[in-house]
């Protein structure tokens, strides 16, 4: 029996003493509850000193293990902690299998990243493998932060998008970069203005911005400024008047701007200044056939993210969670169906 439960549990150094049993936390919740003790080596040599070394006390610790018979899981782990006959030095026996940041196993901080890598929500992980939500976004934020290290991209792209999309209530605005090829989320930063374009090639470099041919965004005259000035040799392009023959919509835009100058309604002549004004983005089009299409489905990915965490305050981990999101593969279904 020792045996078994030693190997289900597949703990290292960890000597399973009492089968689990069941118990009650202070909330009233049921728990699995397995006592043991840590059987590696003990110091016996001072690191400082040289001298010998006692077992000077008996520690005990709870930590949260992986679930159990469909229950919370806690170790009462029994460790040793020696002291030098000389100096006095203290030190404790090591538990090889906790983690380094919490009273919990790595295993169950493994079994946390991949529920949440798998799309579960921060709540949905909470109450299936009963850690605090605070917990569950402290993991999931490092495991993140390991995903994305940098802010520059690991490839190049020709092509990007640019748009902004809600961070807040109160006309807060964040901006989003997508890579057209790639579909991927390569940047986020809060705020909608020249600043966050100015700020986006300076976090990828001259050097990486010097293989982008062309961004697409909507009529955003502070983004399309700033791609001007700092980058020249992007061709800016608008995604808004889309046709299958590029040469068929020049000959209809100039038409409708004929047609507008003669209407002498002021709010059509506006508009037809600002299409004058931004020609040469619209006539791009017919170069760098791009759009902002692929952007305006991220936008719904980030409104459905948003949606199921009821909002984030943390800005920083909710770029990050877009960012991952972008880059999940579509699933399919695999079958379980044993092949003869």
């Amino acid at each position: 029996m020792h045996d078994t439960i030693t190997i289900a549990h597949g703990l290292a150094s960890f000597d399973v003493t009492q089968e689990p049993k069941t118990v009650l936390s202070a909330g009233g919740q049921k728990m699995t509850l397995t006592c043991g003790r840590i059987s590696g080596e003990l110091q016996r040599i001072c690191p400082k000193c040289g001298h010998p070394m006692d077992i000077h006390q008996e520690h005990e610790i709870i930590l949260k293990h992986v679930p159990l018979q469909m229950r919370p899981h806690l170790l009462k782990v029994s460790r040793k902690r020696v002291r030098c006959r000389g100096c006095g030095y203290l030190q404790m026996q090591e538990i090889p299998f906790q983690d380094a940041q919490h009273r919990k196993t790595k295993h169950l901080r493994y079994l946390v990243e991949k529920r949440l890598s798998e799309g579960h929500t921060l709540k949905a992980v909470s109450r299936e493998l009963g850690v605090h939500p605070s917990i569950v976004k402290m993991v999931d934020k490092e495991r993140l932060k390991r995903m994305f290290p940098a802010k520059r991209p690991h490839k190049y792209s020709e092509y990007i998008a640019i748009d902004e999309f809600l961070l807040h209530r109160g006309h807060r605005y964040a901006t989003v970069v997508l890579d057209l090829q790639e579909e991927h989320v390569i940047w986020c930063s809060e705020g909608k203005k020249k600043q966050q374009v100015s700020d986006f090639i300076g976090d990828l470099g001259e050097d990486w911005m010097h293989h982008v041919k062309a961004v697409s965004m909507d009529m955003n005259a502070q983004y399309d400024s700033a791609f001007r000035e700092l980058c020249p040799w992007i061709a800016v392009i608008y995604d808004a008047f889309q046709e299958t023959d590029p040469r068929s919509l020049f000959r209809g835009l100039r038409q409708w701007l004929r047609m507008a100058s003669d209407s002498g309604v002021q709010e059509v002549l506006d508009f037809a200044k600002t299409i004058r004004k931004r020609i040469r983005s619209l006539v791009l089009h017919a170069v760098y056939p791009i759009n902002s299409g692929k952007l305006e489905g991220t936008n719904n990915l980030i409104k459905t993210i948003r949606r199921q965490s009821y909002g984030f305050r943390d800005t920083e981990y909710f770029f990050l969670k877009i960012m991952e999101a972008s880059r999940k593969p579509y699933y399919r279904y695999q079958s379980h169906r044993i092949l003869s």
